[in-house]
């Protein structure tokens, strides 16, 4: 296979693992749907051949005779499919993602296609309620086609080990991450294939002569470590509530006295935990960035002057996510040609999540450690050369966001010991039954602790009038969707937002300055329209208003507050 930057395929060594998942085929219930017939169509495959193509759980085959109803991976207006080993194509004007497909004897194939619509999920509470469970669905976000001979296997790595791909062989794999960028093998020869927007599903189809086809997905919704609603820029203010019975709840100062002050313990220790890191952070980044197609001219990890502290309410768990931003590199990717060898200049947060269960003993409480990750990577080239570069290898760059989260920095410690002082002086002074500690976040990005005899039992303080300071709008812009509802992906929520007309305002983290939406879906996006927008440099977020008719408004926002 030659992709389209020919010479540069081998650029970037590999720095992410994919996830294996080969499943058998079945109908999982979505809760409530309603389901449309969208269309019809015939088609014709010798009476003795199996029929075969990609259903949404895995391959589906189907013998002459035989009628099948199947799921698919994700709405689309054309499926491929098989007939032995010749790959043929079925197009619908309208989008489907079920179908029923009926043989008969003699090869006729009679083609049926539905839109199933599922209940849209239900969106997060006001921040200090639980993230409820979102269902898992996927958007098809893009495909492309690869050569590989026949007589090779297409091989690369699952998370249950190496996938291997033969000619007539069709698999869904799922990634562990979100990537614009896939490394795969034709043999011993090194490929790659990318997509515009990120997927953390991929389709392999090769046809009998060993012609693939990729088809890229997105996870409508994902739950991951770092996933949540947050409060962003908080003070990390932290308290401590004690339930002396079911019906008296008290501030822990009044059991100890004077007590202790807690307002920013939480991000002030974070912020000291960085600092004296900073040295070790930076050698550990150098090493992820670093390989042997790419060499790191410069490295600044940014100071607690750029960092902010975020707090989230999720199902069993509390969030605290430490973002560092403003953090720098400038590298050279080495060319195998003549060209010269273009120099990007890269700009990426940090992000440190830590997670605190809802409820556990008080005699082992615990706070654990998540995951680290670089994010809101932006690249631009540091001269005329390496602008006209950045298109080409901007996929591949983005791949070293996972070699930089794959670097271990466990600040887990420092945050366990501010929380530790805090309890200290209650600990002597509560009775000896009250065994239970209960963690909860606020509207105001208060983390408040309660110590109580059942974990069913809650501790009601006083509200705290603080409230998270509003960002700062870098600048606005408008589109036009004719459609109800735009689509658009939270970075932080990980999974597809909608904007509705005549609806509240609502602000979505994105990954990028310059961002992907989608025009119109009822329940989920149309993918067939999607669209792009882009703000000023250091956009983090966008508030999205519909305030009627087509036009869309964009408010791009930094991390930072308005001043």
């Amino acid at each position: 296979m030659k992709s389209a930057a020919g010479s540069f395929r081998s650029l970037v060594r590999p720095t992410f693992a994919v996830v294996l998942a080969i499943v058998p085929l079945a109908t999982a219930p979505l809760g409530a749907q309603t389901v449309q017939q969208v269309g019809s169509t015939t088609d014709r495959c010798r009476g003795g051949e199996l029929v075969t193509f990609q259903g949404k759980l895995g391959k589906v085959t189907v013998r002459p005779g035989e009628s099948k109803m199947a799921d698919l991976p994700a709405l689309t207006k054309e499926l491929h499919w098989y007939c032995a080993g010749s790959r043929e194509r079925v197009a619908n004007g309208r989008e489907f993602n079920r179908l029923r497909i009926h043989r008969d004897k003699d090869g006729r194939i009679d083609w049926t296609f539905f839109h199933v619509k599922a209940a849209a999920p239900s969106e997060p509470g006001a921040p200090g309620t639980a993230l409820p469970n979102v269902a898992v669905g996927r958007l098809r976000v893009g495909d492309t086609k690869d050569a590989c001979d026949r007589s090779h296997l297409v091989r690369f790595q699952g998370k249950h080990g190496a996938v291997q791909v033969k000619a007539g062989q069709e698999v869904l794999v799922e990634l562990p991450n979100e990537t614009r960028e896939l490394k795969w093998n034709c043999g011993d020869s090194n490929e790659r294939c990318a997509n515009p927007t990120a997927f953390d599903w991929v389709g392999c189809e090769r046809a009998s002569n060993g012609a693939i086809h990729w088809v890229f997905y997105r996870s409508f919704a994902r739950a991951t470590p770092r996933s949540g609603n947050y409060v962003h820029n908080v003070r990390g203010d932290l308290r401590v509530g004690v339930n002396l019975t079911p019906s008296n709840t008290t501030d822990a100062s009044s059991l100890v006295g004077q007590g202790t002050s807690l307002g920013g313990a939480l991000k002030s220790a974070l912020d000291q935990a960085w600092e004296s890191n900073r040295a070790r952070i930076s050698a550990e980044l150098r090493q992820g960035i670093a390989g042997a197609k790419i060499q790191v001219l410069a490295l600044q990890v940014a100071g607690r002057g750029s960092a902010e502290l975020r707090v989230a309410n999720r199902t069993t768990d509390i969030a605290l996510k430490y973002v560092v931003h403003d953090n720098q590199a400038t590298v050279k990717l080495i060319l195998t040609d003549p060209a010269p060898d273009p120099r990007l200049d890269l700009r990426f947060d940090l992000e440190l999540v830590l997670t605190i269960p809802r409820t556990q003993l008080l005699a082992k409480w615990n706070v654990l450690r998540g995951e680290v990750s670089a994010k809101h990577v932006t690249i631009r080239g540091a001269n005329a050369i390496s602008k006209l570069a950045v298109g080409l290898f901007k996929s591949r760059v983005r791949a070293m966001e996972v070699g930089v989260g794959q670097r271990s920095f466990d600040l887990t410690d420092d945050v366990r010991k501010v929380i530790e002082a805090a309890l200290a002086p209650v600990r002597s002074r509560i009775p000896a039954d009250l065994a239970h500690l209960g963690a909860a976040v606020d509207a105001s990005g208060t983390l408040t602790l309660c110590v109580s005899r059942a974990a069913a039992e809650r501790c009601t303080l006083p509200p705290v009038a603080i409230r998270p300071p509003a960002r700062a709008v870098l600048g606005r812009s408008t589109d036009k969707c004719s459609d109800a509802t735009v689509w658009i992906y939270d970075a932080e929520k990980e999974r597809h937002v909608a904007a509705r007309r005549g609806g509240s305002p609502i602000v979505v983290e994105v990954d990028n300055p310059r961002f992907g939406w989608y025009c119109g879906g009822d329940a989920a996006p149309r993918t067939s329209n999607e669209e792009w927008a882009s703000g000023p440099a250091g956009t983090h977020a966008v508030r999205v208003s519909r305030p009627g008719g087509r036009e869309i408004v964009w408010e791009f926002l930094d991390w930072r507050p308005a001043r």
